[in-house]
């Protein structure tokens, strides 16, 4: 029986990886991932406007919102409600989690910081939302101290027996990524949000010209069996790094739809606040699509 059970995981690996094909050789068997991250737009009381969202999605041709979960008791609620309204015009849906170090000394908390709750709950929520698709860990990489093997393991089953095709995608910045995390966590993540910072060289949102070496860096520690990369692209100030440029978030754009698997907008651009970073966006956007016809 134990012969048996290693054959059958062997075979499932081994499709899995069949199914893994870069973008670059051009035979991806669905649609690129086109999608925005946080800062959804508001009323002036604060209240999220699902249907801004969703035009602002649709003007920015994105088929993929991703929820940043507030540590609050409206944010979870509030993802409940916008997916119905998303998948009206198919809209993909992530998740995002923000780790307990990011939440150390602050007022907001979740009820509950155990990931396996947490993957239960968003495997649930998949069920009954067949456009709710995966879920992330914001710094996941920062973290690792917590995110052991063992305890990703069980998370991960926890949220596959209830939704196998419901997807985990730790976000990983290059400087942490090495061949011992990729054997540690390779078979564990069913992809990586990946913040593009030129950490290859010196951490920066100046420098767009080493997207496609670390894309292709990431690959090769995984090996033939490589996860999606879905490339996080900044177009909002960083704390420390400054404020990117139109000419980097553009380039980034461009060299994402070339090699990774999607594209993620840092965060969700507003069209009135920051009308200019919004249209480089979108014109980004349409020149990648353009090109992949």
């Amino acid at each position: 029986m134990k012969k048996i059970n290693l054959i059958l995981i062997f075979l499932s690996i081994a499709a899995g990886c069949a199914m893994r094909v870069s973008p670059e050789k051009g035979s991806a068997t669905k649609s690129l991932i086109i999608g925005t991250y946080g800062s959804p737009p508001r009323s002036p009381d604060g209240t999220i406007l699902y249907d801004e969202l969703i035009s602002q999605l649709k003007d920015l041709h994105a088929n993929m919102y991703d929820w940043l979960i507030m540590p609050d008791e409206k944010s979870f609620e509030q993802l409940k409600e916008f997916l119905p309204l998303a998948k009206k015009d198919s809209i993909e849906v992530w998740a995002t989690i923000i780790p307990p170090t990011e939440l150390e000394g602050k007022a907001m908390q979740y009820s509950t910081n155990d990931m396996r709750t947490w993957a239960t709950q968003l495997a649930e929520l998949s069920r009954t939302n067949s456009n709710f698709k995966a879920w992330c860990i914001d710094d996941f990489v920062h973290n690792l101290k917590i995110y052991t093997p063992q305890y990703v393991s069980g998370f991960q089953q926890a949220a596959k027996k209830i939704n196998p095709d419901f997807k985990f995608y730790p976000v990983c910045y290059y400087k942490f990524i090495n061949q011992k995390f990729a054997s540690d966590y390779g078979s564990l993540i069913d992809g990586i949000v990946f913040p593009y910072r030129n950490e290859s060289e010196k951490a920066n949102l100046t420098d767009y010209s080493r997207v496609t070496d670390e894309i292709s860096a990431l690959r090769n520690y995984f090996g033939k069996c490589f996860p999606p990369v879905f490339l996080d692209v900044y177009s909002s100030r960083h704390s420390t790094l400054g404020e990117p440029s139109p000419e980097f978030i553009s380039n980034v754009i461009h060299s994402g739809f070339l090699n990774a698997d999607g594209i993620i907008i840092y965060r969700h651009p507003d069209p009135k606040r920051d009308a200019e970073k919004y249209k480089t966006v979108k014109s980004g956007i349409e020149k990648g699509l353009a090109e992949k016809k």
